[in-house]
């Protein structure tokens, strides 16, 4: 029986997470938000978080932008099931170099791996990841790519590395990763203010093989 003092959403979000509504959101659940958030007239989202690296070159506290994402989860095989990977927005990732080297912050551009459930890699999973390119692994790029681009918006996901798993070795991800947040954070802010100002300004961005206005 559920307790009467936890009968609604507030009342429930309060005692689970003490105040701070923190949920997890998970890989459907992002692609219901891309949904009403293009249904709402948005046309550029950003994504943002933290990604495992299976890379030895990607060290713990490295900054990343997933340029590509690999079809290898099911979600994103649902709404794209004959692509094998899926890119981000080629004017976003123009901009995001543009505002990482002008901030003089490294960002490797890397290419990213879905699963579908934390901890859920198994060695055997992440050498097939490996053989297929993936420096490194997250739950949200490949279905963020692939939702926004059959709602028809741009997107892009940029993050920084918590832990790393490398043959037997795992770095776990019991870090400070405030500033490695502040820092990417920026970069995003960053890139939403140069949007704007090209919009205003109807600088053409090229999209794809079509170049284009931002409207």
């Amino acid at each position: 029986m559920i307790e009467d003092r936890y009968l609604t959403p507030s009342q429930v979000m309060a005692h689970r997470y003490q105040n701070h509504p923190r949920p997890n959101w998970t890989i459907a659940i992002l692609c219901f938000l891309v949904k009403e958030l293009t249904h709402l007239g948005v046309e550029t989202i950003i994504g943002y978080g933290a990604a495992g690296s299976i890379n030895r070159t990607m060290k713990q506290g490295a900054l990343a932008l997933g340029a590509e994402s690999l079809n290898s989860d099911g979600t994103s095989r649902t709404y794209l099931p004959e692509r094998h990977r899926f890119s981000c927005d080629p004017a976003l990732l123009d901009i995001a170099r543009e505002v990482s080297e002008r901030m003089k912050l490294e960002v490797h551009e890397a290419i990213a791996a879905n699963i579908d459930g934390l901890f859920r890699e198994t060695k055997t999973l992440v050498r097939e990841l490996q053989a297929e390119g993936a420096q490194m692994v997250n739950l949200e790029t490949s279905a963020l790519y692939a939702s926004a681009e059959i709602c028809k918006a741009r997107s892009t996901w940029l993050g920084f590395i918590s832990d790393r798993l490398v043959q037997e070795e795992w770095e776990s991800w019991d870090i400070d990763s405030s500033a490695l947040s502040t820092q990417v954070s920026l970069i995003c802010l960053g890139i939403v203010k140069q949007w704007v100002s090209a919009a205003a300004c109807e600088v053409p961005y090229r999209n794809g093989s079509e170049e284009t206005v931002h409207e």
